[in-house]
């Protein structure tokens, strides 16, 4: 295994962390949408994270595991990334006061700009892993065309 195999194996395991935010909020549903609810957003985009946000987790980790399927994967992280940034960015603004995380325990000890920062490093790697994976692909030798 190349250098390039190792960083891009590290960063879809890393990545897997949205398995365990996403089953997080499944398994402690009820607390989930109370925090949701604390949060300063508009009461339909408060409905449709509800279930979305936890669901959306799951599918990028199943994203990330399926070979075929990586780079929607790295690509979905990425995005996904940058939009919890640009809400921790929001959130550390306190426009509606102090703001509760509703990201689960395994951040919850963050502060908002420690927060930020973790999602920019992941979304880095995830945008990272994107470079990785399209390098690899030019590397791999191309099947003959009829047989030649």
């Amino acid at each position: 295994m190349n250098a390039r195999n190792y960083v891009l194996t590290i960063t879809v395991i890393v990545l897997i962390l949205f398995f365990y935010t996403g089953m997080e909020k499944i398994w402690y549903h009820s607390v989930f949408h109370i925090m949701l609810r604390k949060q300063p957003l508009p009461s339909w985009m408060k409905d449709i994270l509800d279930w979305g946000l936890p669901l959306g987790e799951l599918v990028l980790t199943a994203l990330l595991t399926i070979t075929r399927t990586r780079l929607y994967g790295l690509w979905g992280s990425a995005i996904a990334m940058l939009l919890f940034a640009g809400y921790t960015a929001y959130a550390a603004s306190a426009p509606a006061g102090k703001t509760v995380c509703a990201c689960g325990k395994l951040f919850s000890g963050l502060s908002w700009e420690a927060h930020f920062w973790v999602n920019m490093g992941l979304a880095a790697m995830a945008f990272t892993g994107i470079l990785v994976y399209h390098r690899n692909k030019r590397k791999t030798p191309q099947p003959l065309v009829d047989g030649r």
